[in-house]
């Protein structure tokens, strides 16, 4: 159920539809002014026409009202607070702008036809109803807490500069827009049904249900989380293309998922049965490693067939990644159409990764552009082949030997070990975080167990790739 349809229901004085304000009939028979520094009356309308700055702390009673007339504003100042139990309108024309502290009561309204600004060190409480009509201006730079029970929608177009908790109901049809170094943590319901657009530096972490409508349109640049249980329900209209994109795959992540990456290096000596019993959830298995010459064309990994035939049929979630030499962007293509001779046959439902590090690029002077085409090469035949495709590397190669933001649009798998998160600054959403790790049924003949690397996957890839039916599952 749509948050309009719960506000319409909870029978606020508020008509959303003509932007109507239903006043008690005492109040209306007798419209005062307000200067700011006075208490207010109970069942009193306040036409507010001029400038107003609120000095000190005073609460507006639930029988009472503010009118803001077009050309007046309401200034509340860093140390000052208003606090509305009644109801609030902001006609076309005005301004609320606080610096200090505005609340929402419950069972209180406002609604905003004007603009409503918030400074940097503000509060917005909101545990009441709070509507932002279409053509309204909302600024939010201070915090904004929407409490258990309150309820914000908005037609407008609102940004955020500050932080954002949402604890209870937040619906925008309009713009959302999160700047550089805004946070919105969201544990309750919050719908999006025009643009969503988290900017570079911002951060949303969602532990509710979020929901995308059909029309809206998401623009991931900083970073995007669920966690302690939260979900998306997207409705957006699906487009060719969309279900390789990093933005949408941006929405399936989840808590870490403890996996393994496994090669030769780990020798014949696995047994799947009991790594998927010690916990482990998914296994990224070496393929095969490029062309270096004619004597060594594209190979194998030695145990690759015996090591994915085992994984799946443990029940583990599989992917694979090559290792890279190609020294052209048609040499990468043939690299990946060679990985998808390898793989036919097989149900992979985690990535077809590109791993690119060696310091034979970087000794023979391999530019930032030339990396970053064998790598989109790579990734673009994969893809044109119906598989979801991932770049893997350490962090400072991907931080300084690739143009990363021309691979935006595909998923990264960053290697950074020993430390409690990677040093790069990109969006990622596979981690190896050690190359020493030991899991029961890695071992070698006399039972010692060996090193594996140890992976942790942000995304349930499992899942997405089934639901938008790639890697021909």
């Amino acid at each position: 159920m749509k948050l309009y349809k719960r506000i319409a229901a909870g029978a606020l004085s508020v008509v959303f539809a003509g932007s109507l304000v239903s006043l008690p009939a005492a109040a209306a028979s007798t419209p005062i002014k307000w200067d700011g520094s006075s208490g207010f009356v109970n069942g009193y309308t306040y036409y507010i026409s001029d400038s107003v700055t609120v000095d000190g702390s005073y609460t507006l009673p639930a029988s009472s009202s503010i009118v803001l007339n077009a050309g007046a504003d309401i200034i509340i100042p860093a140390g000052s607070s208003l606090n509305i139990n009644g109801s609030v309108s902001v006609q076309r024309g005005a301004q609320l702008l606080a610096a200090g502290s505005l609340t929402a009561a419950a069972g209180s309204d406002i609604t905003v036809k004007g603009e409503l600004l918030t400074g940097a060190n503000s509060k917005l409480n909101v545990s009441g109803d709070v509507l932002f009509d279409r053509g309204s201006y909302i600024s939010l730079l201070g915090n904004t807490e929407i409490a258990k029970g309150g309820q914000l929608y908005s037609y407008a177009a609102v940004t955020v500069d500050g932080s954002l908790t949402n604890s209870g109901n937040a619906e925008f049809d309009g713009m959302l827009k999160l700047y550089a170094d805004t946070t919105i943590n969201s544990g309750g319901y919050m719908y999006c049904g025009g643009t969503f657009s988290i900017e570079n530096g911002a951060t949303m972490t969602n532990s509710g249900e979020l929901l995308l409508g059909e029309d809206a349109y998401y623009k991931l640049g900083g970073a995007f989380s669920n966690t302690g249980g939260g979900y998306v329900t997207d409705n957006r209209k699906r487009y060719e293309g969309d279900a390789y994109s990093a933005d949408n795959i941006s929405l399936y992540t989840t808590n870490a998922i403890k996996g393994i990456d496994v090669s030769y290096y780990q020798d014949k000596y696995i047994d799947w049965n009991k790594v998927k019993a010690s916990g482990i959830k998914f296994a990224m298995v070496r393929s095969s490693y490029g062309y270096i010459d004619e004597d060594s064309p594209s190979t194998a990994d030695k145990y690759f067939h015996q090591n994915v035939t085992g994984a799946i049929k443990a029940g583990l979630d599989v992917g694979v990644y090559h290792y890279c030499y190609a020294e052209t962007v048609e040499g990468a293509r043939d690299e990946a159409r060679f990985v998808l001779s390898l793989i036919k046959g097989y149900d992979i439902n985690y990535p077809i990764v590109i791993d690119i590090e060696d310091d034979w690029y970087v000794r023979n002077g391999y530019t930032k552009a030339e990396l970053t085409a064998i790598t989109e090469a790579f990734c673009d035949e994969i893809k044109d082949a119906g598989y979801l495709p991932m770049v893997y590397s350490y962090a400072n190669w991907l931080s300084n030997q690739m143009n990363m933001s021309d691979l935006n649009d595909y998923a990264v798998w960053v290697a950074h070990v020993g430390v409690s998160q990677p040093s790069y600054s990109g969006r990622y959403f596979m981690w190896q975080y050690s190359w020493e790790q030991t899991v029961n049924g890695i071992a070698d003949k006399d039972g010692k167990l060996l090193d594996v690397d140890g992976d942790y996957s942000y995304v349930d890839f499992a899942k997405y790739i089934k639901d938008n039916h790639l890697n021909n599952l």
